[in-house]
């Protein structure tokens, strides 16, 4: 999408000034995590450029990454929200990580991909005959139209046409090579080459595994030294 008609929908949802200031938002954000990228890129070693995008089967990420990953903690983004389930959760920034060699225990903090509320919901949805309204995952999402003074009004009504038009084009084309970078699903690889999603790119990820896809393409943030190769 290009920035004129990102200008134009943002401001279709939240109005001018309400764009203002998402947009002034987006720029500190933005100046933050370049600082970030310039911090992290002069202290660790990187892969290679063409081995940070890859593609994988969906079912061989058996894990998701949780607070506790201490270096991921001064760079990952508080919600607003007290929801527990989104803040075990712990996210490397994929402009500030791109790519990274980082040694330590970061990697053995984790849990199941099976335990993720999100794949629960839409693999319930998609495989299990329960209508998208009655998953916990929509509830939540109805709930934090109420309590998250950061979404628009209707922001369930939106997430559910987006997840809703996600799986329609998975399912009819498969798996698009067209999404840029910060768009991808995310990963991290920890020792031994495990696999352990960044918790970026959920309904893409959660989809393509209830769905049966063969291959996704997804962006490498860090890497464990004794990672060996995907």
């Amino acid at each position: 999408m290009s920035v004129i008609r990102q200008i134009f929908s943002a401001t279709d949802r939240y109005g001018v000034w309400g764009t203002l200031s998402r947009g002034k938002e987006y720029l500190f954000r933005l100046a933050g995590d370049r600082a970030k990228q310039h911090y992290v890129t002069a202290r660790f070693q990187t892969i290679p450029d063409e081995e940070r995008i890859t593609w994988l089967d969906p079912n061989d990420l058996d894990a998701y990454l949780i607070e506790g990953a201490k270096f991921a903690r001064p760079f990952r983004n508080i919600k607003p929200v007290g929801d527990r389930h989104e803040l075990e959760k712990a996210t490397y920034s994929s402009r500030a990580f791109p790519g990274v060699i980082i040694g330590g225990d970061w990697d053995l903090y984790q849990k199941p991909y099976e335990h993720d509320r999100v794949f629960q919901a839409i693999n319930a949805w998609v495989n299990g005959g329960v209508r998208w309204e009655d998953t916990a995952y929509a509830e939540h999402l109805r709930l934090g139209d109420h309590i998250n003074p950061n979404k628009p009004d209707n922001y369930s009504s939106e997430m559910k046409n987006r997840v809703h038009k996600l799986r329609n084009s998975l399912e009819r084309d498969g798996y698009k090579d067209k999404n840029g970078i910060h768009d991808m699903v995310s990963v991290n690889i920890g020792r031994d080459g495990t696999l352990i999603f960044n918790n970026r790119g959920h309904h893409r990820l959660a989809l393509s595994r209830a769905l049966g896809l063969d291959e996704i393409k997804v962006s490498v943030q860090v890497v464990h030294p004794h990672a060996g190769t995907v």
